[in-house]
């Protein structure tokens, strides 16, 4: 009973709900209340057993001499052993009984302690299951955000690979056209040197259009 009173008040200790602190304060005041009462039912029990041992080492005292009285004293006295007898009897009964009483007291206070651990042990599961469901709705939210955003990045890489390859296309434009114009620069000196404008440009026209070239030139590769 005492480990069962420890255990009450363990457990008194552990739960911070008010509800569940008035309960178990409840529950241990009504075992000691219990425990308090088999104990001294026992030491009263005790106390009469060994009163009656008291009062029959006593009458036996007395009655060491009784074959010598009469056969009807000795009748009275037989009567007064067997009575006795059976009084030692039923207070070791009564005690047996208060025993037993004391062990069932003990079973139902660890099943109440039992029921009480599954209620909450039922309630754990239960508030388990909600958290579960929360964070499988939860996760199902995580994954179709991780679905959008993969899709997003994907729209993304595209499009700069779409803008990165029109970008070389226009590299490529701008190489072939500065190669075009290098190539039209270089034939130009070369008529220019050999005098050979055929009359449509003259010496300063024509280094007035190389110039201008050579700008389109300078622009292309600035571009690039």
């Amino acid at each position: 009973m005492q480990d069962k009173v420890l255990d009450l008040e363990k457990r008194n200790n552990s739960f911070p709900d008010e509800n569940n602190i008035a309960r178990l304060q409840e529950e241990l005041i009504a075992v000691k209340l219990r425990e308090a009462e088999a104990i001294m039912g026992l030491k009263e029990l005790r106390q009469q057993v060994r009163d009656l041992e008291e009062h029959w080492q006593r009458h036996l005292a007395r009655t060491t001499g009784r074959w010598k009285d009469p056969p009807k004293k000795n009748a009275v006295n037989e009567l007064q052993d067997e009575l006795m007898t059976i009084r030692l009897r039923e207070a070791e009964t009564q005690a047996e009984i208060r025993e037993i009483k004391q062990r069932m007291m003990e079973m139902e206070t660890q099943n109440q302690i039992n029921s009480n651990h599954l209620r909450r042990a039922e309630q754990e599961v239960i508030s388990l299951r909600e958290k579960v469901q929360y964070l499988s709705v939860q996760n199902k939210g995580l994954l179709t955000q991780l679905s959008e955003a993969k899709r997003k990045q994907a729209e993304i890489e595209c499009k700069n690979k779409e803008e990165v390859m029109a970008v070389r296309l226009r590299e490529a434009d701008s190489i072939a056209a500065v190669a075009e114009l290098q190539q039209h620069i270089a034939e130009l000196e070369i008529q220019k040197e050999e005098g050979k404008l055929q009359g449509q440009l003259n010496k300063s026209d024509s280094n007035q259009y190389i110039r201008e070239l050579k700008d389109q030139i300078a622009e292309l590769n600035h571009e690039s």
